[in-house]
């Protein structure tokens, strides 16, 4: 009996310890994923585009494109309709977003801002897919019975001319994307 009893609890030891291993590896996945995705939308985030560091230089041939979304008037939105409806909306948002730069790297900085990091590089390419993620946009939302039509403002920068880093890269399509803002332009 006691070599049984001795084989039972090795068993239920190893069936314990793959257990616990697991919820380990769960929590620590789930804990990765909140770092590095908004929580809201659950795109990536800033940390997550931080992270990347310049890996994606290498694997897109040394051409990439940064996309910068700013939502116009949004904060209207939230003030006038509440923050639960803000976050409604962005969220269909962030799903229009997806699908308008589908295969390309979609990321919420914060607020109502948004980029995208894009292999596509050439204006010919980059110009009808912003113009398409507008109209997209503009499509009627409908929530609790209120009709949304959201617009935005983007702004473009290239990888190598504009920059060599994400940072560099964030900065100029920034002040393309106030620019634009600037002339009345959905997009530079």
């Amino acid at each position: 009996w006691l070599g049984i009893l001795l084989v039972i609890f090795n068993v239920a030891l190893y069936i314990l310890f793959y257990a616990i291993t697991r919820i380990q590896i769960n929590s620590r996945k789930t804990l990765e994923f909140q770092a590095t995705h908004d929580a809201l939308t659950e795109l990536p985030n800033r940390h997550f585009l931080n992270s990347m560091g310049g890996s994606w230089k290498k694997d897109w041939n040394r051409k990439a494109a940064l996309i910068f979304i700013d939502m116009n008037n949004f904060k209207a939105t939230n003030d006038f309709y509440g923050h639960r409806m803000g976050d409604s909306l962005l969220k269909v948002v962030a799903r229009r977003l997806k699908q308008s730069f589908e295969g390309d790297i979609v990321i919420r900085l914060g607020g109502d801002e948004f980029i995208v990091l894009t292999r596509d590089h050439a204006a010919e390419v980059l110009e009808p897919k912003a113009k398409s993620f507008l109209e997209n946009l503009k499509q009627t939302i409908e929530l609790n019975g209120i009709d949304f039509n959201l617009y935005a403002t983007i702004g473009i920068s290239r990888f190598p001319e504009d920059g060599d880093d994400v940072d560099e890269l964030l900065r100029k399509a920034d002040i393309a994307m106030y620019d634009a803002k600037r002339r009345k332009l959905p997009f530079q």
